[in-house]
């Protein structure tokens, strides 16, 4: 039997940052700090041999004048390496810079941006065909990112927020931060969702 490849698909704010801003929103490499235990977390899933990919929908260039695409393509390569010196470990960006007005299927809840981080790792793969040799998780804060998790047929779990089961009309997994989230996986390596809160 070929050993289980291990991806864990990070939303990023919320999830991994936070926002200094009262509107949420991260725009500066100034504008930004961890979430509790988060850099734990990512140093976690290195060590115990899981890739890692960040999975974010930015789309602050269409939401604030002076915010440009240059910007934005930036602040995402600062906090990567920021990300990749805590891990010590490379963690790839896939980034949809698209508003919610935008037709496109990168933008979470769609999972297209899921795939492109799948294939990534496993160019030319499946989730569904690639079942039995991989394990993935998407991890975010948001029901979006649940729901993207749940159509690209990933394991999920909601983070850093209210437990959003009752909106989303279906159960996952729910952890107050990050690491509370990664413990989790660690322990319940390739279990089926369920609601544990």
């Amino acid at each position: 039997m070929k050993p289980i490849k291990k991806l864990a698909m990070l939303d990023l704010n919320g999830t991994v940052i936070k926002s200094r801003r009262d509107d949420g929103f991260v725009t500066t490499r100034d504008e930004w700090t961890w979430e509790d235990g988060a850099p734990e977390a990512l140093q976690l899933l290195a060590n115990n041999g899981w890739m890692m990919a960040v999975v974010t929908n930015q789309p602050a260039e269409h939401r604030f004048p002076n915010v440009t695409h240059q910007r934005m393509e930036y602040l995402m390569g600062y906090v990567r390496g920021a990300m990749e010196e805590v891990a010590q470990s490379s963690i790839p960006f896939f980034v949809c810079y698209h508003d919610v007005k935008h037709s496109c299927s990168c933008r979470k809840p769609h999972p297209g941006a899921l795939r492109r981080a799948f294939n990534y790792f496993c160019p030319g793969g499946g989730l569904t065909t690639e079942r039995d040799e991989w394990d993935v998780w998407m991890v975010g804060d948001k029901l979006s990112d649940i729901e993207a998790g749940e159509s690209f047929g990933a394991n999920v779990c909601g983070v850093n927020s209210t437990p959003l089961a009752s909106l989303g009309g279906f159960q996952y997994r729910y952890r107050p931060t990050l690491l509370d989230a990664v413990k989790d996986i660690l322990l319940c390596d390739r279990s089926p969702n369920e609601d544990l809160h």
